[in-house]
């Protein structure tokens, strides 16, 4: 069974045990890094929020949400 791996950035992990759809692995030359694609759009959610990036049209929003309901 897979862990539920939602809003995490872990060191090491074997991202092949996961549940979310997109991991993305960042290696900065001593450790590697698995980022799930839930933590990346929280921050993206919170850049917008802060004004750190341009508005994103709320049609696209939901349209991420629908998709991760369906997909989780």
């Amino acid at each position: 069974m897979k862990n539920h791996c939602i809003n995490s950035i872990n060191k090491n992990v074997d991202y092949s045990s996961c549940d979310s759809p997109a991991v993305f692995i960042l290696d900065n030359g001593e450790d590697t890094f698995a980022v799930h694609l839930e933590t990346l759009l929280d921050c993206l959610r919170m850049a917008e929020d802060h004004g750190h990036v341009p508005a994103i049209d709320a049609a696209w929003w939901q349209q991420v949400i629908n998709y991760a309901d369906s997909h989780l």
